[in-house]
């Protein structure tokens, strides 16, 4: 091969080979390989050394995994690790702004994630906590209208006793408890269930025993279990509890048992008591819907297998029960996807949302770094003509690196623990499995092995982009030119534009949400919970009574303009559903009954709502409380069933036979379900039509409602002693909570995004910083040849802008797609609006320029004098 000829392609081909070596075994042999490679090739014996190459490749790399036995060499590496050390601590005290900036940055943006990560991890990914928690599952009664409806107890006795997928089946109900500790009433969240339900999840109390299945039948001796909170609280964890009598809404039960510290109700978080749902077994009621069924399936059985089991079975007892079951069939889900299904996208984008401000973040800190490298070439030039290889200088650029990631790992874990802190008043009630969030181990590991590999990954830029034999060209050549840093520019533009699109979207939807018209006037109501207490109101007129004084004695207060009562306030995340058919009209095939949203109210509900009475009248307190026999609709129930008119003298019935309820009054349409969906169909009942077990009072007032608490319990306390008033609150806060998933998601994407914009405006600051202190001396003589200071400036305001308007045309691309994907989030904006697509996009643009001005201003005041003498 002559001198002018470069290397065959054998000779690539093995140099290639050569780096499956280990890099100190080929650094010491590998220009005599490459010489015997030559030799042998000029010989026409290369066969030789290809057998060769199968032998040694695994003994060099085998000597070189080998452990250290010689107490030399590890001293050498502790000693060499020690010297890093200290040379990076030296380095960046002497830099302090930098080091704080790279600190600063990596404190955000890992806090920014590992906050957002315990709660993905705890609502997402971590198993329910029951015993082998995959075999849990959900069921509901399904039908065509309702796609998940309360069961009935007929269904679920049918399925527990006849489904053999199932281990066993278990049911519930949340319900209030009145109870009467040291002669103070309380009201207690708690919940009515079946003695199957603690074994189908797999919970044995900690102290004392489960309900016995003779306990929950009608008749069944009286027992309660507590949760360990309760058990503190109410009995000052007493270890004598156990038989010992309480006071459950007017009766005396026995305490049989406490409930583990760690025990959670599914989907019911602040459940505190359990007592026996006893319901009578021999005679079922298959038309009532209330019950929420749990099931554990057979070892190696399958959720699929299950709900065809129950397909059949369902389709079975259509036959043999047509006039409750004609039209109903079964729906069955893993319990944690049942409990997590409606935020499991949301939770998604946000975890997407945080993971890209922490990729801008890292642009960030890989900028910063680019710069500093380039600001020390001549110190790397000096090290490495000292005799320091490339693997030593990329070292200690590491270990600075992964120094500075560790201190922001370790303030991004204060954030998180911060914002972990707060998650009570940050997160929405709506979200479950808040209690298990906290800043466990597991999230330490997760936030320090972020840091480290950040560090890493950002300090080994030296390594991956410098040259076999000169670190310091591969500086000169990469790092001082901007073409890198530019690039890392366009992409924390481009993420921070689309997430400042995506920010807007559900800005504008949250202010959509906010400006809807409720139908109801929420100010100045105060709201409280009334819940009979059984054994001193038996029957719906001894409550009835009751309701009525309470609303008496409230409306007799100073400040007080009206009071009503009602099953359920509006917005709650629920509704009750009432079959209604219209006399006269043939009920629909297949047992599609009319299901509509129903309130039953007492008092002068309309009024105290501040609900608009379109025609007709309001109820009159007989009707009210003693003999029924009327209804009032919406607008929008009243569209639906007479589309021509005629609503009002009507009558309507939950069966084709009746009892007839006659209409008297149209109102307008008030948002009941939901704030981001139009005002359904819906009825308003009086309390003797649905006698409910409890009632929510509500007061309008001319003054601040929980003024009204004190009077209000005083005036209870006068009437009834042991009857306990629960959640005192106002109706315009109640709304409020209604708007808390959309407000979450809106408010954390956009401090993200407000993030993101501040990132990326430091970037640009810093790239367009570093370019010019690069080209001072370009610049110097383009000014001593006559440029002017104003064109100097625009040259390298418009280099700046240039990456700029890369990244906000790749930024709105993403947006697109990223819109198309939350659309389901939207109300009230179309996912192309204008305003969101340009006009957030404008204020990063706006930062821009004004992150590229003073560089560039800083450019054009160079003396071309000075700098020529300097350089």
């Amino acid at each position: 091969m002559s001198e002018t000829e470069g290397p065959s392609a054998g000779e690539r081909l093995y140099r290639l080979v050569l780096y499956l070596y280990p890099p100190r075994f080929r650094e010491r042999f590998g220009e005599e390989m490459l010489d015997a490679y030559r030799a042998e090739r000029a010989a026409g014996e290369s066969g030789f050394l290809l057998r060769d190459l199968a032998v040694s490749l695994g003994r060099s790399w085998a000597g070189s995994l080998r452990k250290p036995s010689g107490k030399e060499e590890r001293r050498t590496n502790a000693v060499t690790v020690d010297r890093d050390l200290a040379y990076a601590l030296r380095a960046l005290r002497s830099q302090r702004a930098f080091s704080l900036a790279i600190v600063a940055t990596l404190t955000l943006g890992i806090g920014a994630v590992v906050s957002v990560y315990s709660v993905f991890r705890a609502v997402l990914l971590k198993p329910l906590p029951y015993p082998s928690p995959d075999r849990l599952v959900r069921l509901w009664d399904r039908h065509e209208t309702v796609p998940f409806f309360s069961v009935s107890v007929g269904n679920f006795l049918t399925w527990r006793d006849e489904v053999r997928r199932f281990d066993e089946l278990g049911a519930y109900r949340e319900d209030g408890f009145n109870l009467l500790v040291d002669g103070d009433p309380l009201r207690v969240p708690g919940a009515r269930v079946t003695a199957s339900l603690l074994r189908v999840l797999g919970i044995e109390p900690s102290r004392g025993r489960n309900f016995l299945d003779e306990e929950d039948r009608p008749g069944g001796d009286r027992v309660v279990l507590l949760t360990h909170g309760l058990w503190s609280s109410a009995m000052g964890a007493d270890p004598s509890a156990l038989g010992r009598t309480l006071v459950v809404s007017g009766e005396p039960h026995t305490v049989v048992g406490i409930l583990p510290p760690d025990f959670v109700f599914p989907q019911q978080p602040k459940v505190e008591i359990l007592v026996p749902f006893a319901f009578d077994a021999t005679d079922p009621d298959r038309s009532a819907h209330f019950l929420r069924v749990l099931g554990r399936l057979r070892p190696g059985a399958r959720v699929e297998d299950a709900g065809v089991e129950l397909a059949t079975l369902a389709e079975r007892m259509a036959g043999e029960f047509p006039g409750t079951n004609e039209g109903w069939t079964v729906a069955v889900l893993p319990l944690h996807e049942a409990m997590v299904e409606e935020v499991t996208r949301g939770l998604r984008v946000l975890f997407i949302a945080v993971v890209v401000v922490f990729l801008i973040a890292g642009a960030n800190v890989s900028n910063l770094a680019l710069t500093r490298a380039f600001s020390r070439s001549r110190e790397l030039a000096l090290r490495s003509a000292l005799g320091a290889g490339r693997r030593r200088l990329a070292g200690q650029l590491v270990v600075e690196h992964v120094f500075l990631a560790l201190l922001g790992g370790l303030g991004g874990l204060v954030i998180a623990w911060g914002v972990i802190s707060a998650t009570p008043s940050i997160l929405p009630e709506s979200l479950p499995r808040q209690a298990e969030i906290s800043l466990d181990a597991h999230l330490f590991a997760f936030g320090f092995l972020l840091a480290a590999l950040t560090g890493v990954a950002v300090g080994a830029w030296p390594a991956l982009v410098g040259s076999r034999s000169s670190l310091v060209r591969s500086l000169k050549a990469s790092w001082g030119g901007t073409r890198v840093r530019s690039i890392l520019v366009t992409v924390e533009v481009g993420l921070a534009v689309m997430l400042l699109v995506t920010a807007g979207l559900l800005l504008r939807t949250l202010g959509a949400i906010s400006r809807v018209e409720l139908g109801f006037d929420p100010e100045s109501v105060l709201t409280m919970e009334v819940t009979p207490v059984e054994a001193t109101y038996p029957g719906p007129a001894d409550r009835a009574g009751l309701y009525r004084e309470i609303l008496a004695r409230v409306e007799a207060l100073p400040g007080v303009v009206s009071a009503a009562a009602v099953h359920r306030l509006p917005l709650d995340g629920g509704n009750s559903s009432y079959p209604a058919y219209v006399e006269g009209r043939p009920p629909a095939s297949g047992n599609r009954f009319p299901a509509f949203n129903y309130r039953a109210v007492g008092g002068d509900y309309f009024e105290a709502f501040g609900m608009t009475l379109l025609s007709g009248r309001s109820f009159d307190p007989v009707e009210t409380w003693e003999t029924g026999g009327v209804v009032v609709v919406n607008e929008a129930m009243a569209a639906s069933l007479w589309p021509g008119g005629g609503a009002l003298g009507s009558r309507l019935g939950p069966s084709p036979d009746g009892p007839w309820l006659e209409v008297i009054g149209i109102v307008g349409n008030a948002r009941e379900s939901s704030l981001d969906e139009e005002p359904e169909a819906a009825m308003y009942l009086p309390y003797s039509v649905a006698p409910v077990p409890t009632m929510v009072l509500v007061a309008r007032t001319i003054a601040f409602p929980l003024d009204l608490v004190r009077p209000v319990r005083s005036g209870l306390a006068a009437l009834d002693p042991r009857q306990p008033v629960a959640q005192f609150g106002t109706l315009r806060d109640h709304v409020d909570d209604a708007l808390g998933p959309p407000r979450f998601h809106a408010v954390f994407l956009s401090t993200f995004a407000v993030l993101a914009l501040a990132l990326a405006a430091v970037g640009i600051h810093s790239v367009i910083s570093s370019s010019v202190r690069q080209r001072r001396q370009e610049i110097g003589i383009r000014m001593a040849l006559g440029a002017r200071a104003g064109h100097v400036l625009a040259m390298t305001w418009r280099s700046g802008m240039t990456p700029v308007a890369a990244g906000v045309a790749l930024g709105l691309g993403a947006a697109l797609v990223v819109s198309w994907s939350i659309e389901s989030f939207l109300f009230g904006v179309d996912r192309l609006d204008p305003l969101s697509f340009l006009g957030f996009p404008l204020v990063l643009v706006v930062v821009a320029a004004a992150a590229n001005f003073f560089p560039a201003r800083a450019a054009a005041a160079i003396d071309p004098i000075e700098t020529l003498r300097t350089e």
